[in-house]
């Protein structure tokens, strides 16, 4: 069993219900359950006492004995200071659990990377008590909350019966995982729904931070060698698409109504979004990109950034300059077979008149069947 799954508990605390997140410090009579504050202590600003009844369920972990194990009330539970964090971790003895064997802990990283492709793994509501898997892409540390991440479903969470905030119900506490190179990476653990299909959380360091103030083991982290290439494409999609509004006009359009037109963008290698300006072209092309991100590696850029003589010129002038040649960039095994170039304000480079790069792009489109523009 994957240890992101089987990690991850269902936590029930009096009438509030969440996710957790198993850690077995090496050496230790202890283990941590991360797991976000409200979970414990409901939306209550100012927590006193804990729930008397705290009680872990849907228990997979090949090396615990048991399923579903009722922690003692003299459980002891540490909390970040800062009402931002949400986060809360159950301090419980090993003995409790009956380990068999030493467990494993998934591999934990203290930034992300520049990595983009991640998993939620968490009991959300839609899942009627069931463990669930969310595909999802790392959008970064927002300006207004550095300490705290934002990550973004890559597909629509509401259905018919319920829209997004109710279906991602119990999801909070959950572990958040950066997948790279076949490995999975915990980053943190998810805190609060916000806007459509979006999650906060919050990152190992901080973790780590309030453990060592309590005095306690803090969760050791690996460093990856990313590929500097992927680096640099990732942070310029992240920086172009947060300069896209989450409207389109005045109000936002359900990621569902956006299922009939992806029939057509499937069936098609070149699909342009028109329409007035401000009327929410980005935001949408943003939404339906949204949906395609684990099938499809995304290269984001804007109309002026492609006002130039050749794609390699393109790449070497970005923010984080690419040298590395546009056959063996496109062909890199990090990157996924298939490839959606997406121009965002594609009339500036028209005014521009400087086409040519954009003209190489269209070449390579149409001679390849895996690339979409």
């Amino acid at each position: 069993m994957d240890p992101e799954y089987g990690n991850t508990v269902q936590i029930h605390a009096g009438v509030h219900t969440g996710t957790g997140v198993l850690f077995f410090p090496p050496d230790s009579s202890v283990i941590y359950v991360l797991t976000a504050r409200h979970v414990i202590y409901g939306n209550n600003e100012n927590p006193g006492t804990a729930p008397v009844e705290i009680s872990l369920q849907n228990v997979t972990h090949p090396s615990l004995a048991g399923d579903h194990f009722e922690l003692p009330s003299s459980t002891r539970i540490i909390q970040s200071a800062n009402p931002e964090h949400d986060l809360a971790i159950l301090v419980v003895e090993a003995a409790l659990f009956g380990v068999s064997a030493p467990p494993s802990n998934p591999p934990a990283i203290h930034s992300d990377y520049g990595l983009e492709t991640c998993l939620i793994i968490g009991f959300p509501d839609y899942g009627n008590g069931e463990i669930r898997k969310i595909n999802c892409s790392f959008e970064g540390y927002p300006r207004s909350t550095p300490d705290r991440f934002l990550v973004r479903s890559s597909f629509a969470l509401s259905d018919t019966h319920n829209d997004s905030a109710d279906n991602a119900r119990g999801v909070s506490g959950a572990g958040l995982f950066l997948h790279y190179e076949l490995q999975s990476y915990l980053v943190g653990i998810i805190t609060d729904y916000t806007r459509i299909d979006s999650f906060y959380g919050t990152g190992i360091r901080t973790i780590n931070d309030l453990l060592s103030s309590s005095s306690l083991e803090m969760i050791p982290t690996v460093d990856l060698v990313v590929d500097p290439d992927i680096k640099a494409i990732r942070q310029n999609n992240r920086a172009v698409e947060a300069r896209i509004k989450s409207n389109i006009g005045t109000v936002h359009v359900p990621r569902t109504a956006l299922k009939d037109t992806l029939l057509p963008f499937r069936s098609n290698q070149f699909f342009v979004v028109h329409g007035n300006a401000g009327a929410g072209k980005s935001a949408f092309a943003r939404d339906l990109v949204a949906d395609l991100r684990n099938e499809y590696e995304v290269f984001l850029f804007t109309g002026e950034q492609f006002a130039r003589d050749s794609l390699e010129l393109v790449l070497q002038q970005l923010p984080s300059p690419i040298t590395t040649p546009v056959n063996r960039l496109l062909t890199a095994p990090a990157f996924r077979d298939k490839k959606l170039f997406w121009i965002e304000s594609a009339e500036k480079l028209v005014e521009t008149g400087q086409l040519n790069a954009f003209i190489e792009l269209l070449d390579r489109v149409k001679g390849n069947p895996d690339f979409k523009l």
